[in-house]
């Protein structure tokens, strides 16, 4: 069984925070994978917090109260995004529609250092972007002094964010090759599971009388985990245990896989996710290693060319498979 660095972790994040998880290795000996499974571990308590900014592929992980030495990190943003995020330092609080194009663009990449705020006014609802230092509160007095609010009118008030326009859409879809996609959230498993009887023959892949099926209580079948039977039928592999981590997003197995010298046991997680990288992975290999089990990955997404990299370099005992 894995070592248990939570502690240690915390202590260092704590002292040195904000770090990648090749960083750890510096101070304690240990498996990177591991380090980064555990940080994604602790972000899913609300113990530490993750970056959408990253450095080789990884983000960086801080407590919560370091917030302010996120601005020792601009380095790893390109140069026309850290003339953004200057501008909006000095700024505090800007309006969207008085923006050039580029700097609209960038507000919405530099995710660590721009908040949207949402302001109902005379004008109707505005899009503004505060500093991620500024408070709300903050933000709105800012912008009551800065526009000499006359007294009696309606206090501005935050609504929930709103999607950005077609408009602005296609913008920056002009301007953008890729998408900049959310890959920070990580749900830590339901794991309340009863014995019930084997699966019946009617079921993609029979499971044999010696064999018990541990699933969880009332799991909800979905397109995606029939397809993932579908695969088990398809390779011959025989599950043992069963669990719902988020329907129709993420399911975990263990399962039996035949080889030329006999069947071999894995613990199995299965994700309906497009594009992946190396967190998405990590909490099932640090399963896996509690369990002693190889780990099998299944998927009908793909990983980024820099995750498949670091997986290959840092994370062993791993079998991704696609379909």
């Amino acid at each position: 069984m894995a070592p248990d660095f939570r502690e240690q972790i915390l202590s260092i994040l704590k002292t040195k925070g904000p770090l990648v998880p090749n960083d750890l290795k510096k101070t304690i000996k240990g498996d990177t994978m591991i380090f980064g499974a555990i940080l994604s571990e602790l972000s899913s308590r609300g113990l530490v917090k993750i970056t959408n900014l990253k450095k080789g592929g990884s983000p960086f992980y801080y407590v919560p109260g370091q917030e302010q030495k996120l601005e020792n990190l601009i380095e790893f943003l390109n140069p026309k995004d850290q003339q953004t995020m200057h501008f909006l330092k000095d700024q505090k609080v800007v309006l969207d529609k008085s923006l050039e194009l580029f700097q609209r663009v960038s507000l919405r990449k530099i995710k660590d250092f721009s908040k949207e705020l949402k302001v109902n006014t005379s004008e109707g609802p505005l899009l503004f972007w505060r500093y991620y230092l500024i408070s709300e509160t903050e933000a709105l007095t800012f912008l009551r002094n800065k526009h000499n609010k006359p007294e009696g009118q309606k206090e501005k008030k935050i609504e929930q964010p709103k999607s950005i326009s077609n408009e602005e859409q296609k913008e920056i879809k002009s301007l953008k090759k890729e998408a900049i996609e959310n890959n920070n959230e990580v749900k830590s498993p339901i794991k309340q599971q009863v014995q019930a009887k084997p699966k019946p023959v009617s079921k993609p892949q029979q499971i044999t009388e010696q064999q018990q099926l541990t699933t969880t209580p009332g799991l909800e079948k979905s397109p995606f985990y029939d397809s993932v039977w579908k695969f088990f039928s398809e390779q011959k592999i025989d599950v043992i245990e069963e669990s719902l981590i988020s329907k129709d997003r993420e399911y975990e197995f263990v399962v039996t896989v035949p080889s030329a010298i006999g069947t071999i046991k894995y613990y199995c997680r299965a994700r309906n996710k497009k594009k992946l990288n190396e967190g998405d992975v990590a909490p099932a290999l640090l399963k896996a290693k509690t369990k002693d089990l190889q780990c099998l990955y299944l998927t009908n997404g793909e990983f980024t060319k820099k995750a498949l990299v670091l997986i290959k370099k840092e994370y062993s005992g791993l079998i991704i498979k696609t379909f």
